[in-house]
């Protein structure tokens, strides 16, 4: 998945502000072990892709579509079954109830 993205310099990483879609819904996904992953997408247009990671202030419930701004921190030195970047929730930009 390629995002369009601000770059934000800082003394220790690169931060980048992402919009993107989180569905409704929840999946069943597989990882280092079976999980939930959120699906999430840059554009409506797009197809959902699985989001492995929590978005760290991001208070999700099943059953709304979301429209959200993140800050993406690229991680130092991750391990090896960890994400190379980690998403914070700056705003909520749209949640609305999925019938």
């Amino acid at each position: 998945m390629t995002f369009q993205s601000e770059q934000v310099k800082t003394m220790s990483s690169t931060t980048e502000e992402r919009v993107v879609y989180v569905d409704s819904k929840i999946v069943a996904c597989s990882g280092v072990a079976p999980q939930k992953c959120l699906q999430v997408r840059e554009s409506p247009e797009d197809e959902w892709t699985l989001f492995y990671d929590g978005i760290k202030g991001f208070d999700y419930e099943p059953g709304y579509d979301y429209k959200i701004r993140v800050a993406e921190k690229i991680v130092d030195n991750p391990p090896a079954d960890a994400p190379l970047f980690q998403w914070s929730l700056i705003e909520v930009l749209s949640k609305t109830a999925v019938n």
